[in-house]
């Protein structure tokens, strides 16, 4: 298991940034949308159109390192057939 710190695009910039423990990115951002009761999709994404970003970290000396590439993610918005 690894450590993520999830950066959403939509929250305050004052907020703290949580810290998840998951096996992957997409667990991460899966367990911090269940965490807000947002059963929203999502995708990977490359393009600049992002909401989530997962950056895993490791913790040395109480210091806080990055470890890897971080992940964009990008809410799908489908609209409900009736």
């Amino acid at each position: 298991m690894k450590i993520y710190k999830i950066f959403d695009i939509n929250a305050s910039l004052l907020s703290d940034y949580p810290v998840i423990e998951a096996k992957n990115s997409r667990q991460a951002i899966q367990k911090y949308l269940d965490s807000k009761d947002d059963k929203s999709k999502f995708i990977r994404s490359g393009d600049s159109d992002v909401d989530y970003k997962a950056q895993p970290f490791y913790i040395e000396n109480g210091m806080k390192y990055r470890d890897g590439k971080a992940v964009w993610f990008k809410k799908i918005i489908r609209e409900i057939e009736k």
